[in-house]
């Protein structure tokens, strides 16, 4: 009898980690239905130039109407960033989440990516910095508060994932 009731407790624990297996980070091709590498051109959505800079970076405003949430949080703000026209950048802009909600997110990407390690943000103004990381990507999750330097990041929750072009 306790054989029998080891092995179900043995396939009950199993199956937990079964549940929540997560994806190599590097293997990903696409991050929240856009796609690295891929053209401006290929979206469905309006991008804007916002910024231009030096090595064949253009950073873009991203606006599409059947992407207004994610993980259950509206967002504010959709930044793309683009290497000789390749995707490399993700970056989702959120009011700043309060705890609980930045918590939900950081557990559902548990759930996709598996754990994460906590980042010091050399950045003044950067309240709490997770980040999932592989060799070549990785997902970061901030929140800023009332100090930061950048007027744009102030009160926000950033989600960005970097893919660099190869």
């Amino acid at each position: 009898m306790k054989i029998y009731i080891s092995i179900v407790l043995l396939l009950i624990a199993s199956s937990g980690s079964w549940a929540q297996q997560s994806v190599d980070i590097d293997k990903i091709t696409s991050f929240h239905t856009f796609e690295f590498r891929s053209s401006p051109e290929s979206l469905p959505g309006k991008l804007t130039l916002d910024l231009t800079i030096s090595f064949g970076v253009n950073y873009y405003k991203y606006d599409d109407r059947d992407l207004r949430a994610l993980y259950d949080n509206k967002i504010f703000d959709i930044n793309l960033g683009y290497r000789d026209d390749l995707l490399e950048y993700v970056d989702f802009y959120f009011q700043r989440l309060n705890q609980a909600d930045f918590d939900r997110m950081k557990d559902e990407l548990v759930k996709q990516y598996g754990d994460f390690i906590v980042i010091e943000a050399v950045e003044p103004g950067v309240e709490e910095a997770v980040r999932w990381e592989g060799n070549i990507v990785t997902i970061d999750l901030y929140r800023y508060g009332n100090e930061a330097i950048d007027l744009h990041d102030r009160n926000k929750t950033v989600l960005a994932a970097t893919k660099p072009i190869q």
